[in-house]
């Protein structure tokens, strides 16, 4: 099967003409994919990150944003919380002084 196989590709001749500038077409074709790949809002951020982000000054920046974010959020977990604390002893006080609330406990 293989011998004839092979006899069948060694005589098919597929006639194929290439364009004119085909390889070269191809080329630019391959730089102008290049080159927006490295226009790219990534490769861009990723080039900043890279070179710029090591300065003292950025490093410095990021800090105190990161500092700030993590005090804001933190900041508002703990209102929360309180706000939470404070419902449970207003209800508790309530429940304390409502006469029918105390008789319903004893029972």
């Amino acid at each position: 099967m293989d011998d004839e196989l092979k006899k069948q590709f060694s005589k098919w001749n597929p006639d194929v003409s290439i364009p004119p500038r085909f390889q070269a077409e191809v080329w630019q074709r391959i730089a102008a994919r290049e080159a927006a790949g490295r226009n790219s809002l990534w490769r861009r951020v990723q080039e900043w990150i890279l070179t710029e982000l090591p300065k003292p000054q950025y490093a410095t920046a990021l800090i105190a944003l990161g500092l700030t974010l993590s005090i804001g959020v933190a900041h508002v977990q703990a209102q929360q919380t309180n706000r939470e604390h404070w419902r449970q002893l207003e209800a508790r006080y309530v429940s304390s002084i409502n006469p029918v609330a105390q008789a319903a406990a004893l029972e």
